[in-house]
């Protein structure tokens, strides 16, 4: 009977003996048995057996068809990629469809030479999953002649896409973005260069900013728009310098456009560029834009800046009668306040320099302290450098050493200043108490107390304000 026939076929091919594969594809000419025979080929079949299930892709029985595509995705014997890369070339279009989706499924790169032959077959349906099989199996190898088929068809964004798929799962950008630059080179028209400056838009490595920025700078009117806009998609060596180029110098109205728009939105999260000098440029992207709409790209990048600067910009929009302007403006400001309870202050100590101990200095906790671990009478002048993040006008400086007494400075100098190679002369000198409270009136991003005095024990601080302000968080 058809049941005993099936547990009797099951039962032989758990013994995993290639002698009772014939007895098992031989009963395929039974129709009550054959899903079956073709689940246990997928488990035990061979190379040989591929050409039989290739041709059950074909059937009108979605059963068998299924069962036929399952087995196929499942063998793993000896040469079965390559009997499989054999019959894709000679089979139907809607059978070709069926076995790259087989080759997706199995995913080696064995079967990526194959399915790139199909990526320029005139049947779109076959192109389009010969790209998609390419993208799965492929290895940089078969990268490079992704590349060499969009030299021949630059207008083709689904080999484009492909390409972009395939490098990504390669895991190796700089590779990968090497690849993209040589098939860049070898392009003889700008048409042929534009598809792999979008790609490295999508790879971000020193080395493709490198090449973008050479584009910017040669001038070639066909390539300034794709490559701004490529690099207006970077997370990380942020191109903003290089996009400031395009404004003052760009060779069309869209690049300078687009250039625009990149700006506002990079400049604000480019850790490169100090608080202060991204206020300047977004001052001047203000004071150069065209309609609301770059005004809201501009709110947008001002959100993400930690300055009071940035709410300074923002402030005038919040009366705006443009009610998107007047809504993105309450937005930033309430973003930057944000930014703003964030910014931790990062301290610097010629004595004791320990990141731990600063903390202890600004944990609202007056029972800890910072110590200079060495005597003030029997060491050279001691100093704590605070970066505040941003520049700001300095009022009032705090050192509370209440809980230990005698370890204030003897003697101090305060220094307030914007570039920290350039600390200036002391804006107030002065001797220090128990708490010693410092009014002044200064400003700069830094703040640098120096103590001078040759007495007293160690120099502690168990709590420091600068304008009334402890940090919750420090680095």
């Amino acid at each position: 009977s058809p049941a005993i026939a099936r547990k009797l076929a099951y039962a032989i091919s758990l013994r995993d003996d290639a002698a009772v594969l014939p007895s098992i594809v031989g009963m395929i000419h039974r129709e009550d048995l054959k899903v079956s025979v073709i689940d246990i080929i997928g488990t035990i079949g061979s190379a040989k057996e591929v050409p039989l299930l290739t041709s059950y892709l074909s059937d009108t029985n979605s059963s068998l068809k299924e069962a036929a595509e399952d087995a196929l995705a499942d063998l793993r014997a000896s040469g079965v990629d390559q009997a499989i890369s054999a019959q894709l070339a000679s089979l139907s279009a809607p059978v070709q469809v069926d076995l790259l989706k087989v080759c997706a499924l199995r995913g080696t790169s064995e079967l990526a030479p194959a399915a790139l032959k199909l990526v320029t077959s005139p049947e779109t349906k076959v192109s389009a999953q010969a790209m998609k099989t390419a993208a799965l199996c492929g290895d940089a190898d078969d990268l490079s002649v992704l590349c060499e088929f969009i030299l021949k068809d630059a207008g083709n964004r689904g080999l484009q896409g492909t390409t972009a798929r395939l490098g990504s799962r390669l895991h190796d950008t700089e590779r990968v973005a090497e690849v993209f630059i040589q098939f860049g080179e070898k392009a003889s028209t700008p048409q042929q260069k534009v598809p792999f400056i979008v790609l490295l838009g999508k790879f971000q490595t020193p080395t493709a900013a490198q090449y973008l920025t050479r584009q910017i700078q040669e001038g070639v009117v066909e390539l300034e728009l794709p490559t701004v806009k490529a690099l207006s998609e970077w997370d990380s060596f942020a191109p903003v310098r290089v996009l400031l180029d395009v404004l003052e110098n760009g060779k069309s109205q869209q690049g300078t456009s687009a250039a625009f728009e990149a700006v506002a939105s990079l400049v604000g999260s480019d850790t490169s560029i100090s608080p202060e000098e991204k206020i300047q440029i977004f001052k001047g992207l203000l004071s150069a834009a065209g309609d609301d709409g770059q005004v809201l790209a501009i709110l947008d990048g001002l959100a993400d800046v930690a300055h009071p600067g940035a709410m300074d910009l923002v402030l005038p929009y919040l009366t705006s009668p443009d009610e998107m302007l007047s809504s993105k403006a309450k937005e930033a400001i309430g973003q930057i306040r944000e930014n703003l309870k964030k910014v931790s202050w990062i301290f610097e100590s010629n004595f004791n320099n320990r990141a731990d101990d600063h903390k202890k200095m600004v944990d609202l906790d007056p029972t800890t302290r910072w110590t200079s671990n060495a005597h003030m009478s029997e060491s050279d002048e001691m100093w704590i450098a605070v970066d505040l993040g941003y520049e700001q006008t300095i009022t009032s400086v705090k050192l509370d050493t209440t809980a230990s007494a005698r370890d204030f400075p003897s003697q101090y100098e305060l220094y307030v200043y914007s570039d920290p190679n350039e600390i200036g002369e002391p804006v107030v000198r002065g001797v220090g108490a128990a708490m010693t409270d410092i009014a002044c009136n200064a400003s700069g991003r830094y703040v640098k107390i120096v103590q001078n005095g040759k007495q007293g024990p160690y120099w502690s601080i168990h709590e420091l304000k600068i304008n009334g302000r402890p940090m919750s968080e420090t680095k």
